[in-house]
């Protein structure tokens, strides 16, 4: 049971016990998760030294959502640091994993290679020597001979 500081006295800050014990449990959260103590306080109890923060006036309650910025204790800062390092480590690691292109074993030898035609090569060379007025122009022509099939 808490008596000191008073509930009295912590009641003048806030407009009920259930908005009290709503802003004393997040304070006390913060302090069970790392937050550092806004006061010099002999309480070994999380709880307690958020009813004393909050009787000094050194923690307020404010009724919209705030996101404060809490100083953490040294170790939790160095260890949430060692996470995120090894977070993004593991980002790395997994995005170059996935960018590495393994060597296919199904590539011929370069003397093979040399004496098969490459595929389509003659529609290349085909390509190569008319120029595309020409292609144009006999695609119009083969069209209007198929056209003319038809009229008769």
């Amino acid at each position: 049971m808490l008596v000191d500081p008073p509930i009295e006295k912590l009641l003048k800050h806030v407009e009920n016990r259930y908005c009290l014990a709503i802003a004393i449990s997040k304070r006390s959260r913060q302090l069970v998760n790392g937050g550092l103590p806004l006061l010099k306080t002999d309480s070994k109890n999380e709880v307690s030294v958020a009813c004393e923060e909050f009787a000094d006036d050194t923690v307020v309650a404010v009724m919209q959502p705030v996101r404060p910025a809490i100083p953490l204790k040294p170790e939790v800062v160095a260890r949430k640091r060692q996470e995120r390092e090894q977070r993004f480590q593991d980002m790395e690691e997994k995005a170059n994993a996935e960018t590495f292109v393994k060597p296919t074993e199904a590539i011929a030898p370069a003397a093979e290679a040399e004496n098969e035609p490459e595929p389509n090569s003659d529609v290349m060379d085909q390509a190569n020597t008319e120029s595309l007025e020409d292609m144009i122009s006999a695609e119009l022509d083969d069209e209007d001979a198929d056209s003319n099939e038809y009229d008769e």
